[in-house]
């Protein structure tokens, strides 16, 4: 099946949704191989299917490796989300491995980065937080990269966290209007809701942002 399943994948005259159809399906058999997606990774049509079918594969380490180059490429957004879908299944040391050599990739892009970012937030440990203090530090963060760090950290409620808090002030008074407004649009709802002080401290920010 997967010999067949492949072959039609590859095959130029097979209808379109047929070749996206049959990688879907080889995503999902047992012994299908990473190598296997790889090799119809040539063909510009199928590179999104091949990449969102690969966290099906049971060799997430191979997943990784398939992965992982596309992190810089156009495919980058799809790379990603399959990224994400493997994440769990890693050993703490080896995604802050992988966290720690993806965020030092020259070229890596925006919709990956902040993958990376949620990655860690998702694994929250002391050392995996660490990670995106780190990243939030950096002088060169782009709206979006900043909105990522917002979106995440508002979800997994660490607004209490002093590294997290001072982020989000520097953001609340922020020149541009796309970070700024996150603040008010990403408020952390129930974390809000269940401390006084934590609400005032986010409307005295919001505050401070509109007067600045």
């Amino acid at each position: 099946m997967r010999r067949v399943l492949a072959a039609a994948a590859a095959e130029a005259g097979v209808p379109h949704l047929t070749r996206l159809a049959a990688v879907c399906l080889l995503g999902r058999l047992q012994d299908t191989t990473a190598s296997d997606l790889e090799s119809l990774m040539g063909q510009p049509d199928l590179v999104a299917a091949c990449l969102l079918s690969a966290p099906s594969l049971e060799d997430t380490e191979a997943v990784v490796e398939l992965l992982q180059p596309r992190l810089t490429a156009d495919a980058a957004t799809h790379a990603a989300s399959a990224l994400r879908r493997v994440a769990g299944h890693l050993p703490d040391a080896r995604l802050l491995e992988l966290a720690s050599d993806l965020l030092a990739t020259v070229g890596l892009k925006t919709a990956a980065w902040q993958v990376v970012v949620v990655m860690l937030v998702e694994r929250g440990t002391d050392e995996a937080l660490e990670l995106v203090y780190s990243e939030m530090r950096r002088p060169d963060l782009s709206a979006s990269m900043r909105v990522g760090v917002l979106k995440a950290t508002s979800q997994a409620g660490l607004c209490r966290v002093p590294e997290v808090a001072a982020f989000w002030e520097g953001c609340a008074t922020s020149k541009d209007k796309q970070v700024a407004t996150a603040v008010i649009e990403l408020a952390p709802a129930p974390e809000l809701a269940g401390s006084q002080a934590l609400a005032a401290w986010w409307a005295g920010i919001v505050l401070r942002g509109l007067e600045g």
